[in-house]
């Protein structure tokens, strides 16, 4: 993010970040949302904090906060008055209701996430994946575990022996966003290649033990 940010104070950019699965995650003793102009959280209900559906952004200037909060209620600025054009993008008190229970939560399914985690890196650790790690100066929330491998074929290998024993893995970061049909699109190699070659394991606080072991050793006994 500090490089990022040199990039855009050089050249007077905006940052806009998709931290959809950043609550709770602290970088060099700071929330990750504290970076850039705005953040964008999703509180849907696959998400460590959740309010069943939803959302938030945060921004670091409070003229583009009020932009904002002028903006989900219709545009309206006060009870006769418009800031500008705006949606209805308010969330429910039941969405809210939800929040407030789950919220209390939140350490206590971090750490449950951590510990299997750690179960998957240990079982996982002389597989020959790349298995990305939180640096020390990061404080992760354990949303996702995504592993690495050599090559497609072997992802896809790897796929379709999970399924056969009714685990089903997900190629979230696939595929690239430039091969999207609705944008054009511009070769970016590294992407690309990374988002052929990825896949999230299963992950939830109340996953068991023996299910982490079963689906390494079924990762593993293919990439013998």
């Amino acid at each position: 993010v500090n490089r990022i940010q040199e990039i855009t104070d050089r050249h007077g950019l905006k940052i806009i970040y998709d931290a959809a699965h950043t609550f709770g995650v602290q970088y060099q003793g700071t929330s990750l949302l504290n970076f850039g102009d705005i953040s964008t959280l999703s509180f849907h209900a696959t998400k460590l904090f959740h309010t069943i559906e939803g959302g938030a952004l945060v921004a670091n200037d409070e003229a583009v906060a009020h932009r904002i909060m002028y903006m989900r209620n219709f545009g309206h600025k006060g009870t006769e008055d418009f800031f500008g054009l705006g949606i209805n993008g308010k969330n429910t008190e039941m969405n809210a209701a939800m929040g407030l229970c789950v919220l209390p939560y939140v350490p206590d399914l971090i750490n449950k996430r951590r510990v299997i985690c750690d179960r998957y890196r240990e079982l996982l650790r002389d597989s020959g994946l790349v298995i990305p790690a939180p640096g020390e100066d990061t404080k992760y929330n354990y949303s996702y575990f995504p592993v690495l491998f050599n090559s497609e074929d072997q992802l896809l290998g790897t796929i379709k022996r999970l399924n056969e024993n009714e685990i089903f893995p997900r190629r979230y970061f696939y595929p690239s966003l430039n091969h999207l049909p609705y944008v054009e699109y511009v070769p970016m190699p590294v992407a690309e290649d990374v988002a052929r070659r990825v896949i999230c394991l299963p992950l939830n606080p109340e996953l068991p033990v023996e299910d982490v072991s079963k689906i390494s050793e079924i990762i593993c006994s293919g990439l013998r």
